[in-house]
């Protein structure tokens, strides 16, 4: 009888799963991220130089960044901080659940927001596609990159800004 009733539960579990990796569009889930720093760069008139100054984010790091190498989140908040745009508008990132900017004022944490939903660990890393040992890293605190924060607040279906503040210096 137990047996059966572990079955039926687990069905069930899969068959929501299965709704909500409907729920998340391909667009959502494998977005590119292609930032357009150099098209905002430009329109502002500014060198690499001035945008390292004005972000506070080292030179080379702008540079790589405005190639499409990977980036922290922190410094995608600062460079985007520089342009007053959001990470969304910045690297043109389709928007997961609210659409809430940098001054959202609920902030939850991942695991806040999974055990809302009674997910366990791996029903976020099926849906977000980011590794389990990422996944538990960032749990214990530890900030993601631009990339594995934005799959994981669209499997989640809030704003990258509801789980992570935006970096500001300390005066």
């Amino acid at each position: 009888m137990e047996k059966g009733c572990c079955v039926d539960a687990s069905k069930h579990g899969r068959q929501i799963m299965e709704l909500l990796r409907l729920h998340l569009s391909d667009r959502q889930r494998d977005h590119p991220l292609k930032g357009k720093i150099y098209e905002f760069r430009k329109r502002n008139k500014w060198t690499l130089k001035d945008l390292s100054r004005l972000s506070g984010i080292p030179f080379n790091t702008v540079w790589r960044m405005e190639q499409g190498y990977g980036t922290a989140l922190r410094n995608a908040y600062k460079l985007a901080g520089a342009f007053q745009l959001t990470i969304y508008e910045l690297w043109n990132i389709p928007p997961s659940g609210a659409a809430i900017g940098p001054d959202g004022k609920n902030v939850y944490s991942v695991r806040e927001l999974r055990l809302q939903r009674r997910w366990r660990l791996h029903e976020l890393v099926e849906l977000s596609g980011v590794s389990r040992t990422t996944l538990f890293q960032i749990e214990k605190g530890h900030m993601p990159t631009l990339e594995n924060a934005v799959k994981i607040a669209a499997a989640l279906g809030v704003s990258v800004y509801q789980i992570w503040r935006p970096y500001t210096e300390r005066v």
